[in-house]
């Protein structure tokens, strides 16, 4: 999980201009991030991973993603009995 941490690094350390978001701004986070829904949809009852999903996302400022993730996290161990 630090390679976006160390492009953003690198980005800073050469002082590149801000200019529009390419392609390599969110490909990382977004693959992270479907590995993390896939994981969660096979294994639905390990609230570990939930925890670690919702940590994710929060760092890369997924705020509405963070909503979804734990209300679906609340329903899913709700019904199983566990604690989210």
């Amino acid at each position: 999980m630090g390679l976006e941490q160390l492009r953003r690094k690198r980005v800073a350390r050469m002082k590149l201009p801000p200019g529009p978001a390419t392609i390599s701004d969110y490909a990382l986070v977004r693959r992270q991030l479907h590995i993390f829904e896939r994981a969660v949809n096979k294994f639905k009852s390990d609230v570990g991973l939930w925890v670690q999903y919702i940590e994710v996302a929060k760092r890369e400022g997924a705020r509405a993603l963070v909503g979804r993730i734990t209300a679906r996290c609340v329903c899913i161990t709700w019904i199983r009995g566990k604690t989210c």
